[in-house]
């Protein structure tokens, strides 16, 4: 918990100095094996005291261990109440990468695949929280290239249990990140997931700044992808790059007008 704390004051303190370009997300103190109900007092205090606007879930504490259950399991429960009650989204992201097995090349977008599938394949936790708000890194990882498994898989279980919801009804309640480095994998999220659902995000700088040969961008230069589909109208762009996260992030909006006031990591603002 110590470590996580520092962490996030950290981040409070760069907020503080930044605060026209830099708002924080907080770091939970996820330990594998232990329950989600851990992370509940320190989200608490980044929301309340530090004024941050959602949280980063690592979907596998373990790292392939097979010691945390999947996110479609009531064990989340205390975390997901919790973030309903302070309206604050959570982005699934992987955490330290630890998994012998598994290059780190894909090791990011397989975990928050694995995440996405879980939700995805347990209605039941939308159904106990309607407001919990997702966000999905890394463009969704395999999860846009993969919706028609999805579909079939969905329409059989209704056979069985005709009150669930079709597949596109449950993707709908999921939102998508745009952390994809060739212009076709956009370009396929929006198509499969909808305009309504994506946020434009990048990690510049990171590895991805490597200038594509045959575009001349970097190949986390995202926005370039998105201005160069030719289908998507100005609204969707707004939409994708600034109205959709508005309105997944309230919590953003009621800082505006205080926007330009330092705040202090241990509470209020300082003068």
């Amino acid at each position: 918990m110590y470590i996580t704390q520092q962490v996030n004051d950290l981040f409070a303190r760069c907020v503080g100095l930044y605060p026209d370009r830099f708002v924080a997300m907080a770091t939970l103190p996820q330990v594998v094996g232990v329950s989600p109900a851990n992370c509940v007092e320190e989200l608490e205090r980044c929301v309340n005291e530090l004024g941050f606007i959602g949280c980063k879930i690592n979907c596998d504490p373990g790292e392939g261990t097979g010691d945390t259950p999947h996110l479609g399991e009531r064990w989340w429960y205390p975390l997901y109440q919790r973030m309903v009650d302070l309206d604050t989204p959570g982005l699934l992201h992987g955490g330290h990468y630890n998994y012998g097995r598994e290059p780190e090349l894909g090791y990011y977008p397989a975990e928050v695949t694995i995440g996405a599938w879980a939700l995805l394949r347990t209605p039941q936790v939308f159904r106990d929280f309607p407001n919990l708000k997702i966000v999905v890194g890394h463009g969704g990882g395999y999860v846009p290239y993969q919706l028609g498994r999805a579909r079939g898989f969905r329409l059989n279980e209704q056979l069985r249990d005709p009150d669930l919801e079709s597949f596109d009804s449950s993707l709908g309640r999921l939102y998508f990140d745009t952390v994809l480095y060739n212009a076709e994998s956009v370009e396929l999220l929006i198509k499969a997931v909808g305009v309504e659902n994506v946020l434009f995000g990048t990690d510049k700088p990171a590895n991805g700044d490597t200038i594509d040969p045959v575009t001349g961008h970097a190949f986390n230069d995202i926005k370039w992808y998105i201005d160069q589909i030719p289908w998507l109208t100005e609204a969707d762009r707004h939409k994708i790059f600034e109205a959709n996260a508005r309105r997944v992030f309230t919590r953003f909006q009621g800082r505006s007008d205080q926007a330009g006031a330092p705040r202090d990591p241990k509470g209020g603002r300082r003068p």
